[in-house]
C-alpha cells in the first residue's frame, strides 16, 4: 500500500513539473470573454463590457461590474474597436472609443475621461498617460503615433510613429492586422510594431528612449494552409459578414507573419508570443525587462485570433502559472484551465 501511494505521489511530481495541463473550474457566467488579467489573488475576465471577479483560491464567483450604454459611468463598445480593460493595484480601469473609466476594486465608479481622439491604446504611465493613436491622411494612408499626454490629454512627447500597411487608396488591407501595442512597467513603456522584426523600444518615464530589447528570429512564412484557415475564420465572423465584398476583395496575406503576435508586461517580466506553434502550443519568450535571461516556453489556448486592432488575450501569468480559458463547445460553456512552466 506505501508503494502504491508513493507511486501517485510520484507521479502528481512529474505531471506539476513538467506542466500537466488541468480543467480548475467551469466560469458559468460568461459568454463571450476577451481579455483576462490576475490581480493578487483574483482573476478578472473581461465579457463584452462587464468583469466578472473570482477568487484565485476557490474559483468562484465574487462580484461584476460595468455596463453598456451611453451615460455616465457606461460604456458603449463598436464592433471594430471593443472595450480592453486594465487592472492595477488600486483600480480597473476600462475604456472605449471615446471615454474611459475607473472603477475600485470592488467595482464602485472612481472617474471617467473623455478621450478626445482616436486611439487603440491607452494606458496610465507614472503621472501621465501613453497612447497609441490613429490618424489618416488625405491620400488614404494612416499612421498609429505613440505619445505622451497629461492628465488633460494635452500631448507632451511623440515616441514612435509608424506607417500602416492597410492603405483605401491602393485598395489593400492586410491580414492579419500589424499592429503597434504599447505595454508599461511602473517606469518604463515598452512598444511593440509588427512591421519590425523581433524587437521591443522601450522609453522612460520622460519619454526618453532607452536601448531596445532584439532578439534574432527566424520568421514564419504565410502559407496556403495559414491562409485557407483563415478566410475560414473571418467568413465566421460576425463583423467580418457585415463588410462590404469591395472591401472583402481589398484583403491580402503578407509574405510572413509577424515576429511578435501579442506581449504582456506583468510582475518585472515581459512574455512575448510569436506566431511558431507546435503541437498546437505557442512559443512566449519569457524574459526579464531589460530583455535578457530569455527563457522558451511553448503553452496552450493561445492560438486565437482577434479581428481587432486592439491587443486582447485570454491568458495571464502569475507565480510561474499560466491560466488561460478554453471554451467547451459541447458544453457551451468557459472553463479556466492552468499549467505550470
Amino acid at each position: 500500500m506505501k508503494k502504491i501511494l508513493f507511486l501517485i505521489f510520484l507521479i502528481l511530481i512529474i505531471f506539476t513539473s513538467f506542466g500537466f495541463p488541468g480543467k480548475l473550474s467551469v466560469l458559468d457566467e460568461l459568454t463571450n470573454p476577451a481579455m483576462i488579467e490576475i490581480n493578487g489573488n483574483e482573476l478578472y475576465v473581461l465579457d463584452d463590457v462587464e468583469v466578472y471577479v473570482y477568487s484565485l483560491q476557490d474559483y468562484g464567483f465574487l462580484r461584476k461590474f460595468g455596463k453598456k450604454g451611453e451615460g455616465p459611468g457606461e460604456l458603449l463598445p463598436q464592433p471594430d474597436l471593443p472595450i480592453t480593460m486594465q487592472v492595477h493595484k488600486k483600480y480597473v480601469l476600462l475604456n472605449s472609443l471615446n471615454k474611459m473609466i475607473y472603477f475600485s476594486k470592488t467595482g464602485e465608479m472612481i472617474k471617467e475621461k473623455k478621450i478626445p481622439f482616436l486611439t487603440f491604446q491607452i494606458i496610465p504611465f507614472g503621472k501621465n498617460y501613453a497612447a497609441s493613436k490613429f490618424t489618416r491622411n488625405s491620400q488614404g494612408g494612416s499612421q498609429v503615433s505613440v505619445l505622451l499626454f497629461n492628465d488633460e490629454f494635452k500631448e507632451i512627447k511623440k515616441l514612435y510613429e509608424t506607417e500602416l500597411l492597410n492603405d483605401f487608396r491602393k485598395r489593400k488591407v492586410v491580414f492579419p492586422l500589424f499592429d503597434t501595442f504599447i505595454q508599461c512597467s511602473s517606469d518604463q513603456l515598452f512598444v511593440v510594431d509588427q512591421q519590425s522584426d523581433f524587437e521591443i523600444q522601450r522609453f522612460d518615464l520622460e519619454g526618453n528612449r532607452l536601448t531596445p530589447i532584439k532578439h534574432s528570429y527566424q520568421k514564419i512564412k504565410v502559407t496556403e494552409t495559414f491562409k485557407k484557415k483563415s478566410w475560414e475564420w473571418l467568413q465566421l465572423q460576425p463583423v467580418f459578414k457585415t463588410l462590404p465584398d469591395a472591401f472583402k476583395q481589398m484583403l491580402y496575406f503578407p509574405d510572413y507573419l509577424p515576429d511578435i503576435r501579442n506581449f504582456l508586461v506583468k510582475d518585472k517580466k515581459i512574455y512575448a508570443q510569436t506566431y511558431k506553434i507546435k503541437e498546437k502550443l505557442s512559443q512566449f519568450f519569457i524574459m526579464d525587462l531589460n530583455g535578457s535571461m530569455p527563457k522558451t516556453a511553448f503553452l496552450p489556448g493561445a492560438d486565437k485570433e482577434r479581428l481587432r486592432p486592439n491587443p486582447a488575450v485570454t491568458y495571464a501569468f502569475k507565480d510561474n502559472k499560466y491560466y488561460y480559458l478554453v471554451e467547451n463547445f459541447d458544453e457551451e460553456e468557459w472553463e479556466l484551465h492552468m499549467v505550470t512552466y
